[in-house]
């Protein structure tokens, strides 16, 4: 029997303890972003430095001014909010990946290396919005945003996911197993 067929046949004998994991991580992820929602001025140092790093991207294309965590444009102002960081997307992704208790920790570890794609993603994000602010006008600039906030990051968040299973998460385990 092959390694993975092996580990297919192990998440699915444990995919209620995985399921189990899963839940608690994602009640501590629910709590923890009601508490950052709270707490949201705890980010205020990082809003600015993705402001400051979306700044840069545009000040060669564009006329814009920085000021804090907002970008002001002539007749548009965006704010980098704590939303904006990738913190939640990132958290999430994580939860995902920590929620297989059979995958040694290590593996586990490999997905940080995908974060800073959750966060470049944010940033493109908002820096595409004054672009399109001149094509599409506010009200489609904002559903844009919106859609890509709710779905583009979800669909990211899974497809990280789905490489990460497969280059470090189906890898032969390093330990033997006993029979």
């Amino acid at each position: 029997m092959s390694q993975n067929s092996r580990f297919l046949r192990d998440f699915a004998k444990n995919a209620g303890v995985n399921l189990l994991i899963f839940s608690a991580l994602a009640a501590a992820y629910f709590f923890l972003v009601k508490f950052l929602q709270a707490n949201s001025q705890v980010f205020y140092p990082l809003q600015v430095l993705e402001a400051k790093i979306i700044y840069l991207i545009q000040k060669p294309f564009t006329d814009v001014v920085l000021s804090g965590s907002k970008l002001l444009y002539q007749g548009f102002i965006v704010n980098v909010s704590w939303d904006c960081l990738g913190l939640r997307q990132s958290v999430f992704f994580l939860i995902l990946v920590f929620s297989f208790y059979q995958i040694e920790l290590d593996r586990k570890l490999k997905s940080l290396y995908f974060v800073p794609i959750i966060i470049l993603a944010n940033i493109m994000r908002i820096a595409v919005l004054y672009p399109l602010f001149v094509v599409l006008g506010a009200e489609r600039t904002l559903l844009i945003h919106e859609f890509l906030y709710a779905y583009g990051n979800g669909i990211l968040i899974l497809l990280l996911f789905a490489l990460w299973f497969y280059v470090f998460g189906l890898q032969k385990s390093k330990h033997k197993r006993k029979r």
